[in-house]
């Protein structure tokens, strides 16, 4: 009778996972916007049924186009409840701020009085303009995004700190020309940090000559070769962390 008991208590568990995991996907973008200047292709994998990872495109009506990639320290329910905060308070801000350097540190104090010590996010958040020329950006901690342009890759690195971590936390924006092929490619850190069975971690130097190798294809194929190249590294080692890329290609 117990073992009966904790079967269907499990079962109940389970489903209100499954549950929950639908309600959180249903956050995360189904299919990437339509931009006239830039192809735009994203692929998302969490670990469990529900995860730290978040990704979002933010249309404004001037025509610009915000981009926000980010990760939640932890794994499972905690970090998905905080993922939920963070896109909340992303979306909430951008759209009634200007100045991203604003929008991150009001971002960051939603999330220090939403955490507890030892919960925290990166984030970078990014607006591409219009005509697709330029991009400003700041990066709260995350990994840099990689710009690509003539095989030479450029790290977007200007920001801050991590999000959550102090209130007393400052923030720059940094702005970066774009021409046509530039490719952005945006990662959270299990891309990078994808183990094998050595025990050894893909690492942003084999991301980084995947990007190039791949870099003449169109942002979908570019980045489900990149994924592609990550699981057969990793061969038949268990996965570690969720896995998400946003890769935006000029027009």
């Amino acid at each position: 009778a117990r073992l009966l008991k904790e079967a269907l208590e499990a079962q109940r568990y389970a489903h209100q996972l499954a549950y929950a995991g639908a309600v959180q996907r249903r956050m995360i973008p189904q299919a990437p916007p339509s931009f006239d200047k830039a192809e735009i292709a994203a692929v998302y994998r969490p670990i469990f049924e529900v995860g730290g990872d978040y990704f979002d495109f933010l249309p404004f009506s001037e025509g610009n186009l915000g981009i926000v990639i980010a990760d939640v320290s932890g794994k499972g329910v905690p970090a998905s409840l905080l993922m939920a905060s963070l896109r909340s308070a992303f979306r909430g801000h951008a759209y009634h701020t200007y100045h991203l350097d604003k929008i991150i540190a009001e971002v960051n104090e939603h999330m220090c009085r939403d955490t507890s010590a030892g919960e925290f996010a990166t984030a970078f958040y990014g607006v591409l303009t219009p005509d697709g020329r330029r991009l400003t950006y700041c990066n709260a901690g995350h990994d840099p995004p990689m710009l690509l342009r003539d095989g030479q890759i450029q790290y977007l690195e200007t920001g801050g700190m991590a999000l959550g971590v102090t209130l007393q936390s400052k923030y720059d924006r940094g702005l970066v020309e774009l021409r046509s092929g530039d490719v952005l490619f945006l990662y959270t850190d299990g891309t990078v940090e994808a183990m094998n069975f050595n025990s050894e971690a893909f690492g942003r130097d084999r991301l980084a000559d995947s990007l190039i190798r791949y870099a003449q294809s169109s942002p979908q194929m570019i980045a489900k070769n990149i994924l592609w190249d990550i699981r057969r590294f990793r061969g038949l080692a268990d996965r570690t962390d969720d896995l998400t890329m946003v890769v935006v290609k000029i027009k």
